[in-house]
């Protein structure tokens, strides 16, 4: 996007953000000893109070506002979640009985979520007063950390907070190449590791042999964990040439496109490709196919994985 009125932030200023976003935010609101549907809604509207104030803090940063004031961003963020994402959180926050809700719906879930008729329920009846006491504490913590769970500040699961980082890891350019670098010379350091680990079971062993007394070196598992050979793993991103950045991009966004919305969002990658400082930008049929691309090997890992074997090398 040209004629930003916000320059670039510098990675300083990212890393800013990033670190900051990345802090839980500590709210000063406590839970009441009797968990009551009017305590909890009061408990989640102090602890909502914190968080706002954490994200006004975030909002005003140079990195953030620079990101969420173009078009492209606005248009990707649409694209994941849908124009009425907008309308539906604008809704809830008018709510003058959101709390109040929230807690109903907390407090309802989890007393669905308790074991009803099953060999739970039965041992609780049968058990005595002691017992039924410590169940019952326990259900009691259980409940608690689902509210604090579902009260606290999610910023740094959201979309936008792997996004900012994967923006921001693009407009710096030394990851993927730094990758590729280490890649290249993986191979050669596991042989070399691979020969040394060898020899020196080779050497522990011989000196065990001696068995002198209180002298001898413990191998345990070494053998069975260094002695094979080391896997190198196939780079994700392809050779290192003018476009890998783009492609390391692409990966990022992808996973994290998948993991929120259960899609890659192919046409909202395409919109954060032109936000500014975009050196290259892809077209969505090229995003498609690395997308499918990093879904085969992403199969193909966890196989090998479920398999117990290695990739190549």
């Amino acid at each position: 996007m040209k004629g930003c009125r916000v320059p670039i932030p510098t990675k300083d200023e990212f890393d800013s953000w990033l670190s900051l976003a990345s802090i839980p935010v500590e709210t000063a609101a406590r839970l009441p000893a009797v968990l009551t549907i009017d305590g909890v809604a009061e408990y989640l509207r102090e602890a909502d109070e914190d968080n706002q104030r954490a994200f006004d803090k975030l909002r005003e940063m140079v990195a953030f506002q620079w990101l969420v004031e173009q078009r492209e961003y606005k248009r990707a963020y649409d694209r994941v979640f849908g124009v009425r994402h907008r309308t539906a959180v604008a809704a809830r926050q008018a709510d003058p009985d959101r709390f109040r809700k929230r807690a109903e719906q907390i407090l309802d879930s989890f007393e669905r979520s308790q074991p009803s008729g099953s060999v739970q329920a039965e041992i609780y009846r049968l058990s005595d007063e002691s017992m039924r006491r410590r169940i019952d504490r326990q259900n009691d913590e259980r409940l608690r950390e689902r509210i604090q769970y579902r009260a606290a500040a999610d910023w740094t699961s959201l979309w936008v907070y792997g996004t900012m980082g994967a923006v921001a890891e693009y407009l710096e350019g030394k990851t993927a190449s730094r990758f590729q670098d280490a890649v290249k010379e993986l191979a050669a350091a596991a042989q070399a590791a691979q020969v040394a680990s060898a020899k020196y079971v080779e050497l522990a062993e011989e000196v065990n042999r001696a068995n002198l007394r209180n002298v001898g070196i413990v191998l345990g598992r070494f053998k069975s964990r260094l002695a094979p050979r080391f896997d190198v793993h196939e780079s994700p991103i392809g050779r290192k040439d003018a476009r890998i950045d783009e492609r390391l991009f692409v990966y990022r966004m992808f996973f994290l496109n998948r993991g929120r919305a259960r899609s890659p969002k192919v046409e909202a990658i395409a919109e954060l490709m032109g936000l500014e400082g975009f050196r290259h930008q892809y077209d969505s049929r090229t995003i498609e196919r690395l997308c499918a691309r990093f879904a085969e090997q992403d199969r193909e890992s966890r196989s090998r994985r479920a398999a117990g074997t290695g990739s190549k090398g």
